[in-house]
């Protein structure tokens, strides 16, 4: 059959009644050179709903656009078909059976479906025979073919890079072996297209992390929870719909978020207040509906929501109708989340919990609570370790006394003793080996304020 495709671009007009009269001229075109397919890519932008539309001339589209379907709909040697990425957006009488008969969803790939897709791009490539294609697949969940096709061509780019330069460094005469795409280009590639929307945030592990044993165990039983639902069931277990982190600030509740997200190799989908900030009416609540239809669209996820208590405070203290309206469509989305077959799970932090509406805190929405309390003694003395892996300390250092004379003090906060440790030892050095001495640490301590007083 023929194929004539049709864009928006090549439909949209400024004069009225141009962009009609374009969409009479597609059909004609289609039953002239039939049989033939009708495609209409990007079908949003031409069939939007017309109740949400007030201009005359796209009325006129859709109108005609209706006509035409019903007119060629009998005919065997035209066939009709769209493609759009937000159903919602259409107008229901396009829709309808009898225009647009069948719907078919293509959706995100699953994992042996991205590793068939990364075999077939690496088809006729010098691919090294110990590539593992499993594990580059399991870690790129969430992504499209053209994701996938993207990620090898850049681990091709890179592999061809390495061998412009060893070419370089040659003999013109010798003949250099092509550098073979492996792991190393694959992982490279996936590291260097990383970013909200995918699974893999960097090598955030918990071991990195200085927790309670109760509370690391608590997030590796949540975390098996969202790698297997399956297995979760079998035990019937729940699985659960979200998860609440309290605690003072700077004691790694974002930390948490990303590690968990990390680890169980999900879609990591931040949201702040500030994403939720609009002068206009309701887009606040339409931003929250779209940021969860994302996570859907790319589950398994995680959705982590910081400062919840902004947007999710008691309604009978938030004092004003658009809050109210913000916190309705925020429990909607968490009851929508049970019912669909594609897991999402949202993570919220605060430093109040006391302060959030009860009906977010119940079962279903975020039914669990995990406090995430300040350090104790051997904790900051583990963090203080931690965080001075990268800063030259001096042998005279007694990072044990520095765990005794810091209570009350939160991981965040020793981060930044040690900083300012560093920048003092900075400005007065002098050209000899960069160190940093107890004094300046005892004199970042002086500054530092406390993130609780004490009890």
């Amino acid at each position: 059959m023929n194929f004539l495709p049709v864009t928006a671009g090549s439909v949209i007009s400024k004069y009225a009644g141009e962009s009609a009269r374009a969409i009479d001229e597609a059909f004609a075109a289609a039953v002239a050179n039939a049989p033939c397919v009708l495609f209409f890519d990007e079908f949003d932008s031409l069939a939007s709903r017309r109740d949400s539309e007030p201009d005359a001339e796209h009325r006129r589209v859709v109108n005609q656009l209706l006509t035409a379907l019903e007119q060629h709909h009998a005919s065997d040697h035209v066939v009709v078909i769209a493609a759009t990425n937000d159903l919602t957006r259409l107008d229901p009488a396009v829709t309808r059976p009898g225009r647009f008969d069948r719907t078919i969803r293509i959706d995100l790939p699953d994992a042996p479906t991205r590793r068939a897709i990364l075999a077939t791009a690496l088809a006729g490539r010098p691919v090294s025979p110990a590539i593992d294609l499993a594990t580059i697949a399991e870690r790129t969940a969430g992504r499209t073919a053209a994701d996938l096709t993207a990620l090898v061509d850049t681990a091709a780019g890179a592999a061809f890079a390495e061998h412009t330069e060893a070419a370089a460094t040659r003999n013109p005469a010798e003949s250099v072996p092509p550098v073979l795409i492996d792991d190393r280009h694959l992982t490279a590639a996936l590291t260097a297209n990383a970013g909200q929307d995918r699974p893999y945030l960097g090598d955030h592990r918990w071991e990195d992390l200085v927790l309670p044993p109760a509370v690391l165990a608590e997030l590796r039983a949540v975390q098996k929870l969202i790698e297997r639902p399956d297995l979760a069931t079998r035990y019937g277990v729940r699985p659960l719909s979200g998860l609440l982190l309290a605690g003072p600030p700077g004691t790694g509740k974002t930390s948490v978020a990303r590690t968990l997200a990390a680890q169980a190799r999900v879609s990591f989908y931040p949201l702040s207040t500030a994403d939720l900030t609009s002068p206009w009416v309701g887009q606040a609540e339409q931003h929250l509906a779209q940021l969860f239809e994302r996570a859907r669209a790319a589950a398994p996820s995680v959705v982590f929501i910081d400062e919840i208590d902004a947007i999710a405070a008691d309604r009978d203290s938030l004092g004003g109708f658009l809050g109210d309206r913000l916190l309705t469509q925020l429990l909607a989305e968490l009851d929508g989340i049970a019912t669909t077959t594609r897991p999402v799970f949202v993570l919220a932090a605060t430093n109040r919990p006391e302060a959030l509406d009860p009906a977010l805190v119940r079962g279903g929405r975020l039914s669990r609570t995990l406090r995430l309390p300040l350090p104790d003694r051997a904790a900051r003395l583990q963090l203080l370790a931690l965080h001075g892996r990268d800063v030259p300390l001096a042998p005279d250092v007694d990072l044990a006394a520095l765990a005794d004379a810091t209570a009350h003090h939160s991981g965040a906060d020793l981060a930044g003793l040690l900083q300012q440790a560093a920048l003092h030892a900075l400005v007065r050095h002098d050209g000899a080996t960069p160190v940093v001495a107890q004094a300046d640490l005892l004199s970042a301590l002086a500054a530092l304020p406390r993130t609780c007083a004490p009890c």
